[in-house]
């Protein structure tokens, strides 16, 4: 059985629980950050429970060792994935949680991924002529969940009344391919919750912890292909603010950050909720494709920055540094105001 639990602070170690309020699993291995999802991997168990986890320890797990059934070794947990939701016993309890530690990135390739694969069983059946509905569309509304597809449930209850299993492959079918496709769209919502609270803050781009946040958040609303053009839009900007003589170190490093970007396979910077600039240089500075768009449009607010200072007689860096920032914030939200 797989299961997701959110990981605390237990006695010594992080731990889980199956339930609320229920017996506390010490995590023996690597110690997970505190709030953060794991699945547990355990072949064999029979139900969600404290009593059959027990059971399962000392029967299944270490039947030969003397040891605290409270106590789980590395072996059986990881960190969790888009994919475990498709299949873990309780994820349900947890699908909620998604928009919160993954992006339209990441959720418009879990959706080319695996919704293709549904696709192909969908259309093999279709075929055959063989009826597999009852196979297949728990998995489909399952995959819905995951995308938070509004429409899903009565759509696909809908497709369940239909008399003919062929008809209701073909609706899942036609279902399957609008939420594939609608996966990699803009986040509305968040786009115009940003557009309304630009970033304002008169350090510098490249050491605001609120720029970082804002620019976090802006970010997980579309794809990394979009994400991409957006960053090429932030530059041309500040191309033209610029021309060819100001802040021209920035310009440049600009432009290496965002050519970079676009041969990085590595998104991890985005992978989940957002920290201080500090926590994150301390943690990882290997290339990222996220944290150089990140780099790219810093340096291009720097610069922007330095030619507003530059023609604005009597301003203060800081002023400029404010006035930067949010002129940039503003040519990207516009930006992916244009794609919904």
């Amino acid at each position: 059985m797989k299961l997701i639990a959110q990981v605390y602070q237990g006695w010594f170690q992080r731990a889980v629980r199956l339930v609320p309020d229920g017996t506390i699993y010490e995590l023996m291995g690597r110690q997970p950050d505190i709030g953060t999802l794991v699945t547990l991997d355990l072949p064999g168990l029979t139900e969600p429970t404290d009593e059959a986890l027990e059971r399962w320890v000392r029967t299944e797990y270490a039947p030969d060792e003397h040891r605290n059934v409270n106590e789980l070794d590395e072996d059986v947990y990881r960190a969790t994935v888009l994919a475990d939701f498709l299949d873990a016993a309780n994820a349900g309890a947890y699908l909620a949680t998604v928009p919160h530690w993954h992006g339209v990135d990441a959720l418009a390739q879990f959706a080319s991924v695996f919704g293709h694969a549904l696709l192909g069983e969908v259309r093999a059946a279709l075929d055959t002529g063989e009826d597999r509905t009852a196979a297949i569309a728990p998995r489909v509304r399952r995959f819905a969940a995951v995308l938070a597809i509004a429409d899903a449930p009565e759509v696909l209850d809908e497709l369940a009344r239909l008399p003919h299993h062929l008809e209701h492959l073909l609706g899942l079918e036609h279902a399957l391919a609008r939420w594939i496709a609608s996966a990699s769209a803009v986040r509305s919502g968040e786009l115009d919750a940003l557009a309304r609270a630009l970033p304002d803050d008169a350090a510098s781009a490249g050491i605001s912890d609120e720029w970082f946040r804002w620019w976090w958040r802006l970010a997980r609303t579309c794809t990394r292909s979009t994400l991409q053009r957006v960053v090429g839009e932030v530059l041309s900007f500040a191309d033209e603010v610029c021309g060819e003589e100001l802040a021209a170190d920035a310009v440049k490093e600009a432009h290496r950050m965002a050519e970079r970007m676009t041969t990085l396979e590595s998104a991890r910077l985005w992978a989940g909720p957002p920290t201080d600039l500090a926590t994150v240089a301390a943690i990882d500075r290997r290339p990222d494709a996220h944290l150089d768009a990140f780099l790219a449009v810093s340096h291009a607010a720097h610069a922007v920055a330095h030619a507003l200072k530059e023609v604005a007689v009597g301003s203060t860096q800081a002023d400029a540094n404010r006035r930067a920032m949010r002129l940039i914030a503003d040519t990207a939200v516009k930006a992916l105001l244009r794609d919904r």
